[in-house]
């Protein structure tokens, strides 16, 4: 039988060093690594997280009619399905308006959107919206089936991996002990950056390229998002408690096949995230503090040209020692295909 092994961390809960009677456990098999602040707490920064993913799926004219007698079958019976372990129902609000028809699949943590009929004959006619690490194994294995319950059998496992397109994967990267304040966002964007900031003043969500369209790259602060959507807590948030929780998530559009997914290229490199507390400041607190305050508005550029000359070379180097600690995306991605098999994404390999 497996083994799950987790490590007992104390926890950075703001009060400025570490509580005994404060502490987190993390599963050691969703670390990538970890470092010791100056503050003595250990920051963990996770193996990529799959936290959404949609796919498009061919189906032959002849059979389009059918299937989508079958979904409306499902969605009009008030059992629901497979013993009721979920029922599918009408839900034309959520998901993509490129198609005319949405079901849902109610799951215990995520419901599972799919789509029929779109409004181009460009798009391939079946579309399927989830999120993989809230689904069991058993539910996504219903997936599935239903696919190919509603299909003929003819959409398969096997159909899926070499003709399915996969139009957008949400990658995420969960680090712990840190707050979103704390980190000195570099990039070469040329959309708008929109921070939000809650009463207190602090940080709590970074949306950075942000377009007509809204924004596919983004920080934010786990436990207050969680909060504020009104939604239960996930696992990983209750089991976290009062440690700092913050979440770099990036929206990947592609159109690669369920068998090509592990080369999907690291999208973890298009940002550089500092640690601005990761080194031993230089010279007196306030002044590194005030440092930090026009960083998150200027950015680090922005911020050191308000040093006088002299100074500017020592605080420069402090944050580029920083970077080497937080933000290391090469070996993130080097379990990117860990975590496709661990969500059951890897068909056809």
């Amino acid at each position: 039988m497996p083994v799950t092994i987790r490590k007992i961390l104390a926890s950075d809960t703001g009060a400025g060093k570490p509580q005994h009677n404060q502490h987190h456990k993390l599963q050691m098999s969703a670390i990538a690594y970890s470092y010791i602040r100056p503050n003595a707490f250990e920051v963990t920064v996770s193996k990529p997280i799959i936290d959404g993913l949609a796919f498009t799926v061919p189906v032959p004219t002849p059979l389009e009619s059918h299937v989508l007698k079958k979904l409306e079958a499902l969605a009009s019976e008030s059992g629901g399905l497979a013993d009721k372990v979920f029922a599918a129902t009408k839900a034309n609000k959520n998901g993509s308006t490129k198609y005319l028809r949405s079901y849902e699949m109610a799951f215990k943590q995520a419901n599972v959107l799919v789509q029929v009929k779109p409004q181009s004959k460009t798009n391939n006619f079946l579309r399927v919206e989830l999120n993989p690490g809230l689904l069991q194994p058993l539910e996504l294995k219903l997936v599935w089936e239903l696919l190919s319950g509603v299909s003929e059998n003819q959409i398969s496992e096997g159909m899926l991996a070499e003709e399915a397109k996969v139009t957008r994967i949400d990658v995420a990267v969960d680090i712990l002990n840190i707050d979103p304040e704390d980190i000195l966002i570099d990039h070469k964007f040329t959309g708008k950056t929109n921070a939000y900031f809650g009463s207190g003043g602090k940080i709590e969500t970074v949306y950075l390229n942000k377009k007509s369209k809204g924004s596919t790259t983004y920080l934010y602060d786990k436990k207050v998002q969680a909060q504020e959507t009104g939604k239960s807590l996930d696992a990983g948030v209750n089991q976290y408690g009062e440690a700092k929780y913050t979440r770099f998530e990036c929206r990947v559009q592609t159109q690669k096949p369920f068998k090509k997914l592990a080369s999907l290229k690291n999208p973890l490199t298009k940002v550089e995230l500092v640690d601005m507390d990761g080194c031993v400041a230089p010279g007196e607190p306030h002044v590194w503090a005030l440092f930090q305050d026009a960083c998150r508005y200027r950015g680090l550029v922005g911020a050191l040209k308000l040093l006088p000359t002299k100074e500017r070379g020592e605080f420069h180097k402090v944050i580029k020692k920083s970077s080497d600690l937080l933000w290391r995306p090469d070996d993130i991605w080097v379990f990117w295909k860990n975590s496709l098999e661990t969500n059951g994404l890897l068909l056809g390999k």
